[in-house]
């Protein structure tokens, strides 16, 4: 049976008052019907003139007292898994909020008018289920809009619960002095004017490890960048920030110390804070016990727009959990220009092939200060041919390998442009010189070429040959090597303006004209012989002549003498061996 024993004189001032002597006795005592169990926790409203009890069942009720008259007129049995209410705080006319027994803990907040469950709170966000449980103590702050629920584990963490949201905004575990962790926590109290939170612990073997109280101070309650710049060139500093520590009322706070923890967005890795333009880099600073305020810096290379944050945490014992920041956004913008990279490099094209190129303009520290083509100029090297058109667009022409050039605002930049040839468009010859001797063997060159005249290195194919003549030997070159074929020809027939024609892949080509004369050997020496001259053979000797007439054979055959002799003699070279003797006629 559970027996609530009020002392009523020291806790309601609605009763009637006793005379001065006897104002501190023993006035009452309310019995519970049986069943209801151990009362473990307690607060009162004398707002609205009830206490509530917590009792230590599963799932735990609240009973409510009318303290106007002494009465149980109520009791609120809560969800399973909200057993054993262990601590309790409340917020007088609105809520009152208790602390489970259990792991993890729970923070069941109860209506007060109307009397009812009004939401609770699953605690575990920052040390876990089991690191924020059993919650044995606790302490409230209205008018901050806080309360602090500790928790009976070991080591003991103490949650700071926002109480218009019923939401855990931060939780550490005290620590610091020759004894690093404390006991578990079991009672608490606090000053409200100066936000610190007072906890007794129970302590463990060895004996010399002392029983504490701990205080946690939680006098800020707001963090503001009061000064701030908006933008800063890459590579430059910043000018000054200034982040000023304020309470629940946006007073400036300038009791105790606060460490202000500075991050940015960035990735840049030359990004840093500081408390003096180009000094020591830092990652916190600290506003001082005596002062609201504190400066810092920022650097960075990196252009972008970044968001530039400070946070705040509880001090000055422990592990500090963020609870509340302000940030602000600040863009980097590239710095001056510093060099332009040229688009595409490398490039590998087919002659007769267009390349479009680019130029971007960057800083110093890498940071694109944007497309600058079209007031970049462009060049390539002077044997390369080709044209520009539009000025940053080129029409390839000679094969080979080639440097662009952009150049913008006194900043260059090259690109290697390599130009293969083209598909096989025709073949040419080496000039051939004039005249050349019927009968006798010359050199002649034949290149498979493109378009743009550049030499079809991969063409590799056997070409026919022929002649104005119709008498060329042979009748086709050999396979071509890298390109091109050199071998030897021989024409018969005098004449002029000979050309030679070549063809193969379905591709042709025609050499220069050139003379091919009569071969003195075979006409008997220097043409000043004229008529009268012998034929002879190509060791220098005559032909033995026969003793019938040629010339009455060829009118026999419709032909004019002097055509029978040209053929005749031109029958008789062909018949000539190579060793230089002659065939006789017969």
């Amino acid at each position: 049976m559970a027996i609530v024993v009020l002392m009523l004189a020291a806790i309601l001032g609605c009763l009637t008052p006793l005379p001065r002597a006897n104002a501190f006795r023993y006035d009452g005592t309310l019995w519970i019907d049986p069943g209801r169990d151990d009362f473990w926790s307690a607060v009162i409203d004398t707002v609205n003139g009830y206490a509530y009890f917590g009792t230590s069942t599963a799932p735990g009720r609240v009973q409510r007292i009318r303290l106007s008259d002494f009465t149980r007129v109520g009791a609120l049995v809560l969800n399973s898994g909200e057993d054993e209410l262990s601590s309790a705080v409340i917020d007088p006319g609105n809520y009152a909020y208790f602390g489970t027994f259990t792991s993890p803990g729970r923070v069941v907040r109860v209506g007060l008018d109307p009397f009812e469950h009004s939401g609770t709170l699953i605690l575990g966000k920052f040390f876990g289920d089991d690191g924020e449980g059993y919650l044995k103590s606790a302490v409230i702050d209205t008018a901050y809009g806080y309360a602090y629920f500790a928790s009976m584990v070991f080591p003991p963490a103490v949650m700071k619960i926002r109480l218009s949201e019923l939401d855990e905004t931060a939780a550490l575990r005290p620590g610091g002095g020759p004894y690093p962790t404390p006991g578990m926590f079991l009672s608490a109290v606090i000053d409200t004017a100066k936000h610190r939170l007072y906890f007794g612990t129970r302590t463990w073997e060895p004996p010399e490890n002392p029983t504490r109280v701990v205080l946690i101070s939680d006098a800020t309650h707001y963090i503001s960048m009061t000064e701030y710049p908006s933008s800063v060139a890459a590579g430059s500093w910043t000018t000054k920030y200034t982040v000023q520590r304020l309470d629940q009322d946006w007073n400036p706070v300038t009791i105790g110390s606060t460490t202000v923890y500075l991050s940015s967005s960035s990735l840049g890795d030359a990004r840093k804070f500081a408390l003096t333009p180009d000094g020591p880099a830092v990652t916190s600073v600290v506003i001082p016990d005596g002062s609201s305020t504190v400066d810092f810096y920022y650097y960075d290379r990196k252009a972008g727009t970044y968001s530039i944050r400070a946070e705040i945490g509880w001090f000055p014992h422990g592990l500090t959990v963020w609870s509340e920041h302000d940030e602000k956004d600040l863009t980097v913008s590239p710095a001056s220009l510093d060099h332009i990279v040229v688009s595409p490099d490398p490039k590998t094209v087919a002659a007769g092939e267009s390349v479009t190129y680019t130029a971007e303009a960057f800083d110093a520290y890498g940071n694109s200060l944007g497309d600058v083509t079209g007031s970049t100029s462009w060049s390539i090297d002077a044997g390369a041919g080709g044209s520009w058109s539009p000025a940053n667009v080129y029409h390839s022409e000679k094969a080979g390998t080639w440097t662009v050039t952009g150049t913008c605002s006194g900043k260059s930049d090259t690109a290697s442009l390599n130009v293969n040839a083209g598909v096989l468009d025709h073949f040419t010859f080496d000039s051939i010189s004039s005249p050349q001797v019927a009968g006798t063997a010359f050199s002649i060159t034949i290149t498979a070429r493109d378009a743009f005249e550049n030499t079809v290195a991969l063409y590799a194919g056997v070409n026919t040959l022929g002649d104005s003549t119709g008498t060329i030997q042979p009748r086709s070159t050999g396979a071509f090597t890298s390109g091109s074929w050199t071998g030897t020809a021989t024409i018969w027939k005098p004449q002029d303006d000979v050309v030679i024609f070549t063809s193969g892949d379905g591709k042709s080509g025609t050499s220069n004209r050139f003379d091919v004369a009569p071969s003195s050997r075979v006409l008997g020496g220097s043409p000043a012989c004229g008529q009268a001259c012998s034929p002879t053979t190509d060791s220098g000797l005559p032909w033995p002549r026969r003793s019938h007439s040629l010339s009455s054979r060829g009118h026999q055959q419709g032909q004019e003498p002097s055509q029978l002799t040209s053929s005749l003699l031109l029958r008789m070279r062909e018949r000539v061996h190579p060793g230089g003797h002659g065939e006789r006629p017969h």
